[in-house]
């Protein structure tokens, strides 16, 4: 009961874009080029690795961000809006959400994450499909 809890908190905390892949899947190298020339000049655009996972991050603030994700094996690329995680963002934000369930620092920019999430979801929908 409660991982269902914390998973639909989570789904509304953060929120996550499915866009198919029509064409040629793309490399998260030629992903992280192709964004980077499109966005480079308004946000930070930048490849990340953890572990054997890669993800491209595009941050317009502290709190607002994007991660793009070519899932192995599918043929989708996932952009979910979030912030990129540092020890700056990490402590506010865990600590928001056991104090106030992410209403300091979650929800007033949950429409700034939105907006973006669906302006790279745009340009992708674009590219790829």
């Amino acid at each position: 009961m409660s991982f269902q809890l914390a998973k639909l908190f989570l789904n509304n905390y953060f929120s996550i874009m499915k866009i198919p892949v029509s064409k040629k899947r793309p490399s998260i190298e030629e992903l992280t080029a192709l964004i980077t020339n499109k966005f480079s000049n308004r946000y930070a655009c930048k490849m990340v690795t953890i572990g054997k996972a890669k993800s491209i991050f595009v941050k317009k603030s502290t709190f607002v961000a994007v991660q793009i994700q070519i899932p192995e094996e599918e043929s989708e690329i996932i952009v979910e809006g979030t912030f990129q995680p540092s020890l700056f963002t990490l402590i506010p934000w865990f600590i928001d959400i056991l104090a106030t369930n992410g209403l300091v620092f979650g929800l007033p920019f949950r429409p700034e994450r939105r907006e973006l999430e669906e302006e790279v979801g745009r340009f992708l929908k674009q590219a790829y499909n």
